[in-house]
């Protein structure tokens, strides 16, 4: 769907309907209508287009909010929208969309098998040496759980066996890129005797992994390629649970274990560029829940020329921007 269509449609005027709204800053506060409570944990922001509940941790913007309140599907709560609001869909786009949110939901749903499958892998007879590198780097048990951590078996298709098993062909699990297919044809798993790294969106849905070694091999990550539900240049990892830090401004630094180790020693509100110079988009992207940002990126020549990169970037979306200096050899 259109950002055009979205961007004539007030979500307070449509939760209004729902429950009081509240003025309070920026925002809007209220009673959640999804589940009940005596003091207000639901925010909206007109601003950003989006709710959220403290309560219940629902969130979203306001076609997910009627999908849930109204038991709708996607297409049939657009409908709704526009019969409410007297916005009219665009006719052109109706079907294209339709099509894609469907399969933006799929992939998500197979990402979140495989996170699962994962995980589980983990603490099974599989994931000995990957919690052995886990415990080195001293990743705390509940730390390895909240970031969904898991490992890839060292095998060709135990995964793609477990999405077949589920209900999912071969073309879907290409379309979610953790299959790829071998010279032969033959369909394989994408990650393989690997430590994996979940990424999620602002919402929390499994929208790709990341894949390390546990040895010196190379390459030392394989990343999920790009589908229809994820854009490297357009994410940050960790941006998840760092929106809902208490702190004005953000820590970003280069990697997966820099952000978990970092988040796990109490600065929650740092994000990780996923492994890129950090982009326009994502520049956007962190200004959404603050101006104050703060690059972290390793000290090696790398991480130098990605810190001026950087600045600039975020300087020229308008956010103020410090740098911590790390000593030679260390990483945050």
């Amino acid at each position: 769907m259109s950002d055009d269509f979205l961007s004539k449609i007030d979500i307070v005027d449509i939760i209004s309907d729902y429950t009081t709204l509240k003025r309070q800053g920026n925002e809007y506060v209220g009673l959640c209508p999804f589940h009940g409570e005596k003091t207000p944990s639901f925010h909206v922001s007109r601003e950003k287009q989006t709710y959220y509940c403290f309560g219940c941790k629902r969130g979203g913007n306001v076609i997910t909010f009627i999908r849930t309140k109204e038991g709708l599907d996607y297409y049939d709560a657009l409908k709704y929208l526009s019969d409410k609001t007297g916005v009219e869909l665009p006719e052109k786009e109706e079907k294209g969309d339709v099509k894609k949110a469907k399969l933006v939901n799929k992939i998500i749903e197979m990402n979140t098998v495989a996170a699962r499958f994962f995980h589980k892998n983990l603490r099974s007879a599989y994931g000995k040496e990957a919690l052995e590198y886990i415990k080195k780097r001293q990743i705390m048990p509940a730390t390895v759980k909240k970031f969904g951590l898991g490992f890839a078996p060292d095998s060709w298709d135990l995964l793609i066996k477990h999405l077949l098993s589920k209900g999912y062909t071969e073309e879907d699990i290409l379309a979610a890129g953790l299959g790829i297919r071998t010279r032969s044809k033959t369909l394989i798993d994408r990650f393989r005797n690997r430590l994996m790294f979940p990424i999620f969106d602002v919402r929390g849905n499994v929208i790709a992994f990341g894949g390390r070694v546990l040895d010196n091999g190379l390459p030392k990550y394989i990343n999920s390629p790009e589908t229809a539900c994820y854009r490297k240049k357009e994410n940050l990892y960790g941006l998840n649970f760092a929106r809902k830090s208490e702190q004005n401004d953000m820590v970003i630094v280069e990697g997966y274990m820099d952000a978990i180790s970092l988040y796990q020693a109490g600065i929650d509100n740092v994000v990780a560029s996923l492994g890129t110079a950090l982009t326009a988009r994502q520049a956007l992207l962190l200004k959404r829940y603050t101006d104050n940002v703060i690059i972290c990126y390793d000290a090696d020549l790398a991480g130098q020329t990605a810190t001026l990169k950087g600045m600039d970037t975020l300087a020229e979306k308008g956010c103020n921007v410090k740098v911590i200096t790390i000593p030679e050899g260390k990483d945050p």
